[in-house]
C-alpha cells in the first residue's frame, strides 16, 4: 500500500476509520448496556443478592478487570494510529527509490 499513489492511500485509511469508527460504536452501545446492568446490580441489597451477584461485582472492581478495560480500549487506537503511520509514513527501507 505505500507504494500507491495518496489519494487511493487515504481512500484506504478512510474506508477502515469508518469500520474502525462502526467498531467502536457497537462497543459503546455494549459497554451502555453494561454499565446500566452494574448500575441495577448494585443497588440489589446485600441480603437479597446471590453470591454470584456479589462476587461478580467484586471482579469488576478487580485490577484485572480494570487492565484488561485499559489495555482494550488502548488497543483500538493505537491500531488506528500504527495503521495510518504505515500508510501514510512508512517507507521499505529495502527498496531503493
Amino acid at each position: 500500500m505505500h507504494r500507491t499513489r495518496l489519494a487511493f492511500r487515504i481512500a484506504a485509511f478512510g474506508v477502515y476509520f469508518i469500520g474502525m469508527l462502526t467498531l467502536v460504536g457497537l462497543m459503546l452501545q455494549q459497554a451502555n448496556i453494561k454499565r446500566l446492568v452494574l448500575q441495577e446490580m448494585k443497588s440489589i441489597k446485600s441480603g437479597d443478592g446471590t453470591d454470584m451477584v456479589s462476587g461478580f461485582l467484586q471482579l469488576q472492581e478487580s485490577w484485572l478487570f480494570q487492565g484488561a478495560r485499559l489495555f482494550q480500549n488502548a488497543s483500538l487506537w493505537i491500531l488506528v494510529f500504527v495503521i495510518g503511520y504505515m500508510l501514510f509514513v512508512w517507507k521499505n527501507p529495502s527498496r531503493k527509490e
